[in-house]
């Protein structure tokens, strides 16, 4: 479970920061307002990624496991989701004018972008189905490909078309979906992913997939109603701060994403078997704990000199310290949504997270006026608390991280205390190589808590 773990972090770690290059690169391209408008407009394509990355793409996934676990032969009754994606784009498409009507003067032409931003829809979706079949039959070396394909061919249109036309970078995820799902073909063919298309199977996975897709749109909701709501009362400037502080805190919880793509159909396979899965869970909790904990102590500890270091500026370090905290939360609540959706309760997790976005929401209108982009970061920390929270006293599963590792990691808030900011290449210089000796020590020192698992 590690080792794969392992290489979907790093896959999501990988594709995160081309994400993160494609921001600071845009931030540094485009003018205050386009970029404001950007980070208003991509929320959008966030929804279009829960729904095929996270919606999607575990459902086909689980179904798939089980095929292989009963030697069954269903698999090409996924595809059936394509006609599912052209509605959701029919859908998105028309709601364009009511979303741009939400936001100021300032985001004039909201509907236009929106319109081009949702043009993703049947790429994506064509893509996750590919990726949830890998999943289920164990190519998780493949899909991992897949991933960096679509992120580097997303970066190089995406930069490109900044110096071409802003319209156009919308359309950036939609190109790299397109490539890597030739990719995707290719693979399938490979890999003789032989089956037949039963309808009465199709429902049966689309059905499983509709608590899971609600759970997706919420968690789209949830990160991405800050940023919407501060770009009702306030201007481009702040939703452009706040457009790189929350990709930056959304690092922290990548590890545990990418363990639960590996938890959900090993989960499926066993209750497919009736094998228990006690010691399953036990250990995708400890492993998540050991792997993000000194990932979130570390943004915390140096919020200040990463986003010097990305932006020049350190405007919104204190919502990056509190969004630090809300993500080890969220990484909790995630690795808690694979073991319900494996032991086929996925409605559980869509009902804490519906509860959660109504929090949100009251939350981002109560704080945002007074506290600006802090109060952004701290309403949607403390709604992950509760989810995570939810989840864990219905699970009732004991978290398993032992405290003492932390001490290691105390000399990243001594050393940041003494050293301060001195110039972006500098700070990066010295941070790097002190950071980066901390964690290594930490990670020595748990290698045998992690490598057991």
């Amino acid at each position: 479970m590690f080792k794969k773990s392992l290489m979907l972090f790093g896959t999501n770690i990988l594709n995160r920061g081309f994400n993160f290059i494609f921001r600071v690169l845009l931030k540094n391209i485009l003018s205050t307002t386009e970029f404001g408008i950007l980070s208003v407009i991509l929320p959008v394509q966030s929804l279009i990624l829960m729904l095929t990355s996270y919606g999607i793409t575990p459902s086909i996934s689980k179904f798939v496991s089980e095929y292989k676990a009963k030697k069954e032969n269903y698999v090409k009754s996924s595809f059936g989701f394509v006609f599912i994606g052209l509605i959701i784009f029919a859908v998105l498409f028309f709601l364009a004018s009511p979303f741009s009507s939400f936001f100021g003067k300032e985001f004039s032409n909201c509907e236009y972008y929106f319109r081009i931003a949702v043009i993703i829809v049947p790429f994506g979706v064509i893509f996750s189905i590919f990726t949830g079949i890998f999943m289920g039959i164990g190519k998780v070396k493949t899909v991992s490909i897949l991933l960096v394909i679509m992120e580097i061919f997303s970066l190089i249109f995406g930069i490109s078309m900044a110096f071409y036309k802003f319209s156009f970078i919308f359309l950036a995820f939609g190109f790299g979906y397109a490539v890597s799902t030739i990719f995707g073909i290719y693979f399938y063919k490979k890999y003789n992913v032989n089956g037949k298309f039963v309808f009465p199977e199709f429902k049966r996975i689309f059905k499983f997939s509709l608590p899971i897709s609600a759970t997706a749109i919420g968690l789209v909701f949830l990160f991405n109603t800050d940023i919407i709501i501060l770009g009702h009362y306030f201007t481009p400037m702040e939703t452009s701060i706040y457009g790189i502080v929350m990709p930056t805190a959304r690092l922290i919880p990548a590890f545990a994403i990418a363990l639960a793509s590996v938890v959900l159909p090993e989960i499926s396979e066993k209750i497919a078997l009736n094998e228990k899965i006690d010691e399953k869970i036990k250990s995708s909790f400890s492993l998540n704990f050991y792997m993000s904990i000194p990932i979130m102590i570390s943004v915390f500890a140096f919020s200040k000199e990463i986003l010097y270091v990305i932006t020049g500026e350190i405007s919104g370090h204190n919502a990056l310290k509190i969004l630090s905290l809300g993500m080890i939360a969220y990484s909790i609540y995630y690795t808690s949504n694979s073991i319900f959706q494996g032991t086929n309760r996925p409605r559980i997790p869509a009902k804490i997270i519906g509860c959660t976005v109504f929090l949100n929401i009251f939350l981002n209108f109560l704080l945002i006026p007074k506290y600006s982009i802090f109060g952004a970061g701290l309403a949607t920390s403390l709604s992950c608390i509760f989810a995570a929270s939810c989840s864990l006293v219905i699970l009732r599963s004991k978290l398993s991280f032992n405290l003492k590792y932390l001490v290691i990691l105390l000399p990243l808030f001594i050393f940041e205390y003494f050293v301060g900011v001195h110039g972006r290449f500098l700070t990066l210089l010295i941070y790097g190589i002190f950071g980066g000796g901390i964690l290594l020590a930490y990670f020595y020192a748990v290698r045998n808590k992690i490598l057991k698992r």
